[in-house]
């Protein structure tokens, strides 16, 4: 409405004058802006690959059963997740945002494909299946596959240093 007032107000005083596109024009355009679309998302899905998985994960309730079944996962007890940089101040968990996306960086290397965080999701989240493409993007740029052995390390691998 904003705009179509400014458009009569520009037109009223003579600043502005529309006409009526021809067919020819009309479907030049739309076959641009159908490319321009097309392009648009290649590019989101090249560069933000889980763009289209926010949705999924924002049915989260951050129950951690993915991460308390995972055979994968080992940082129980001293879990960044628990950290309190996560926290807002309160005794709330972090949310399942961040949640996720802690752990996303950890499966992209990781994970094992079992599937089990997804059989105990109470909110029915594809959570093996958003690894899986993940892990697929990680391969096609280091080439690395996990669980293949305990020898080949993750291209990101570093090991947490102890105090002895």
């Amino acid at each position: 409405e904003k705009g179509q007032k400014l458009v009569d107000g520009a037109k009223k005083v003579g600043i502005l004058e529309t006409k009526t596109p021809n067919d020819a024009a009309v479907e030049g355009r739309s076959k641009v802006e159908n490319i321009m679309i097309k392009m648009a998302k290649k590019n989101q899905d090249a560069t933000y690959p889980l763009v289209s998985e926010m949705d999924e994960w924002s049915r989260c309730i951050g129950c951690y059963a993915c991460r308390d079944i995972c055979p994968v996962c080992w940082c129980f007890e001293n879990c960044e997740l628990n950290k309190s940089y996560f926290k807002d101040g309160t005794n709330m968990p972090p949310s399942p945002i961040a949640f996720q996306g802690v752990r996303l960086s950890h499966m992209s290397f990781s994970c094992c494909d079992c599937g089990q965080c997804e059989d105990v999701c109470p909110m029915d989240i594809p959570v093996s299946l958003i690894f899986d493409k993940l892990q697929k993007k990680y391969y096609e740029r280091t080439g690395y596959v996990a669980g293949v052995s305990e020898d080949i390390k993750p291209p990101l691998y570093s090991p947490e240093k102890t105090e002895l």
